[in-house]
């Protein structure tokens, strides 16, 4: 399989840093597809600087609005045709595992697919955090933003376009579920079980690190001997 993954970089180079080594390792730890990176940042030569020294292929456009933003680098990865795209937050990294956990819904040919939980860690505190999923029951079933992999069917469905304007207090991921209604399409969650998808807190992240409904503490070690430079 071709997969593309896309990013978005806004400030915290850092933590940028820490994606870049995981994706790269995620790649290097990962059999049977062929993938290319695309990353969408708005800090002109800094931010193209950083994204290529780790082979990013890079769009610049302004960060706000975000769902713009997102949409240019998912029409970039286009003109690589790719079979699947993998849209993965620059605060976010999983590891082979996981994607191979993946690997059955792509021989299936499944439109979307996303994990049903997901791992949070927090630097300043050095705390971790498993989220076991949602259980109201409006989302119960839904899945995680990150690690969302949409396939080339679906998107163009979309025109490569996979989010829209937010209504009211919509987040990114409510958009993209909002612009998939009425849209036929092949859909699965899958549970990580020993894979591991991690987002990145610093104090800065557009989500704030808090122990959610359905979360629980684990210990850190557990997440940060799968990945490295945390």
């Amino acid at each position: 399989m071709r997969i593309a993954i896309v990013t978005a970089m806004w400030q915290r180079p850092d933590v940028f840093r820490i994606f870049a080594i995981n994706t790269l390792k995620l790649i290097a730890d990962t059999d049977g597809h062929c993938f290319n990176m695309f990353c969408v940042g708005s800090e002109g030569e800094r931010s193209k600087a950083l994204a290529q020294e780790y082979g990013f292929n890079y769009i610049e456009h302004d960060n706000e609005p975000l769902w713009k933003k997102w949409n240019a680098v998912t029409a970039q990865a286009r003109t690589w045709s790719p079979d699947y795209v993998l849209m993965m937050g620059s605060d976010d990294i999983m590891d082979a595992v996981l994607l191979n956990r993946y690997n059955n819904a792509m021989r299936q040919r499944i439109d979307f697919i996303g994990c049903l939980d997901w791992y949070f860690y927090h630097m300043p505190t050095r705390k971790a955090i498993h989220w076991h999923g949602y259980k109201d029951k409006e989302r119960r079933g839904k899945t995680v933003g990150a690690g969302r992999m949409l396939s080339r069917n679906l998107l163009n469905k979309l025109d490569w376009q996979p989010w829209q304007q937010p209504m009211g207090g919509e987040g990114m991921d409510g958009t993209m579920m909002r612009r998939l209604k009425g849209i036929q399409y092949t859909r699965t969650g899958i549970r990580m079980g020993s894979g591991c998808g991690l987002d990145i807190k610093t104090g800065t992240n557009i989500t704030p690190f808090n122990l959610w409904p359905n979360s629980r503490y684990i210990a850190a070690e557990h997440l940060l001997r799968r990945f490295e430079g945390i």
